[in-house]
């Protein structure tokens, strides 16, 4: 497994004729995974930023080579280097490592006689993956998670760890610039099972089986929350603890679907919430599905970035007034086909298309 290196590829990217990357950065010039190595590179035209990350006790994923801080690199803040066996990054919280210099070579060390050329920043820190994702608008970027089943007290569990980092991304609107690559598979199987494209279905309640088998299919396609909606013409209607138990039950099918097909993230249900609550949503893209639209689902379909809510009704629809609130929530009436379909037809429909158009069908 050592010698084995599994890379993935969150979304295709365009062809190159070359991928020029700076490995760490440019650390033939400026200290390893740092801000200003990685402003550098981007200056001297690098196509892709080479980086790895690990994870903070309190959750930070951060830009480091190594598990643990490394004595050629580190110094504490009384200024003395860091000796082995140095803390790890997750024994640290964020604003603790941050205490730590990175900004020149231990003079002596093997390091620093294979960069004789760097330039020593003192008071250069650890940084955010998050700061180094905001850096340019255009660079790419290939991100080594850096865990080993040989030493698993040393970082988080692969999930937790992959899921850390796949947030960052997604909170970046950088999915299609990145690639994630790493020596422990593990990670990457979390990566792959998790669809490109983050998709919301706000399902408007219908009875008990098809409800139950549209979540079901949804999860199966990738979606990453349900939000149940009672409308008006919800044949189902349940309240008080019989919502709270609803609710739990669909929990439930969710997790059964994610066993069935192997997704490592459980997708959410929410509580029911009636038309009149439906939440301000950051997605770049909210579709309501509805016959009566004029516009088709897959020219709908191009305001999509990275995330999308899609909206549709139980048996009946959404009535006029419905739709109207839906619309002043902002999201956009689209129709599939010339034809009406059943309730669960046009989720899974939808949420197909949507794979297919934008994520990794």
């Amino acid at each position: 497994m050592r010698n084995l290196l599994a890379s993935l590829l969150l979304f295709s990217v365009p062809a190159m004729a070359i991928d020029l990357q700076g490995h760490r950065g440019a650390r033939g010039h400026l200290p390893e995974n740092t801000l200003p190595a990685f402003a550098y590179a981007i200056s001297l035209g690098v196509t892709t930023l080479e980086l790895d990350v690990g994870v903070t006790r309190d959750g930070v994923v951060v830009v480091h080579h190594d598990r643990a801080l490394n004595p050629d690199l580190a110094r504490s803040p009384d200024g003395r280097w860091v000796k082995a066996p140095a803390p790890t990054i997750l024994s640290l919280t964020f604003e603790q490592l941050r205490t730590y210099d990175v900004g020149r070579l231990r003079p002596g060390s093997e390091y620093s006689s294979r960069f004789k050329d760097q330039k020593p920043l003192d008071g250069t820190r650890i940084p955010k993956l998050a700061d180094v994702l905001k850096l340019d608008a255009k660079v790419r970027f290939n991100i080594e998670t850096k865990i080993s089943p040989e030493a698993p007290q040393e970082t988080l569990a692969p999930e937790p760890f992959a899921r850390a980092l796949i947030a960052e991304v997604r909170k970046a609107g950088v999915e299609k610039r990145t690639t994630i690559q790493s020596f422990d598979w593990r990670t990457l199987k979390v990566v792959e099972r998790e669809a490109p494209l983050r998709m919301v279905l706000v399902q408007g309640v219908s009875s008990g089986e098809r409800m139950d088998f549209t979540i079901r299919k949804a999860v199966e396609l990738g979606v990453a929350e349900v939000r149940p909606v009672l409308a008006a013409a919800s044949v189902a209607r349940p309240k008080g603890e019989r919502a709270a138990a609803r609710r739990e039950h669909w929990q439930k099918v969710a997790i059964s679907a994610c066993e069935q097909c192997g997704r490592n993230r459980i997708p959410q249900v929410h509580e029911m919430i009636s038309v009149g609550q439906i939440p301000t949503d950051q997605a770049s893209c909210k579709i309501l599905l509805s016959p009566r639209a004029a516009l088709r689902f897959s020219e709908a379909c191009r305001r999509i970035e990275t995330a999308v809510t899609v909206a549709a009704g139980p048996e009946a629809g959404f009535n006029a007034a419905e739709e109207a609130a839906f619309l002043d929530a902002g999201y956009v009436p689209a129709r599939l086909g010339a034809r009406v379909l059943r309730t669960e037809t046009a989720a899974l429909a939808a949420l197909a298309a949507l794979n297919a158009l934008r994520g990794d069908f």
